[in-house]
């Protein structure tokens, strides 16, 4: 397995297509690093949610415009989201195949 998780926001910004807000999102991604890090370790977990908050804010400042059905903090909480579901499947996938 890779040591980053990938995002592109795709429910999200499926969710802002129709309102015009999500500006080039389609095509976006970042990476979070995780490799380097021992989540069984409270500390490293906080410098996970660290890496996804400014990982979700650059993806939101770079790639969101805001409108009246929603702002740059519900975009920020939907990254947030998507990046915590993918490492959640992630580590489901490492402990079945132990």
């Amino acid at each position: 397995m890779t040591n980053t998780i990938s995002f592109a926001a795709i429910a999200f910004t499926a969710a802002l297509v129709a309102t015009g807000a999500a500006a080039g999102a389609a095509n976006a991604a970042v990476t979070v690093k995780i490799g380097d890090l021992n989540l069984a370790n409270p500390a490293q977990v906080q410098v996970l949610n660290a890496r996804v908050d400014q990982a979700a804010r650059r993806y939101c400042r770079d790639n969101f415009s805001p409108t009246a059905d929603a702002t740059l903090g519900e975009c920020r909480q939907a990254i947030r989201a998507e990046i915590h579901e993918k490492l959640a499947a992630r580590q489901a996938v490492q402990v079945a195949n132990r």
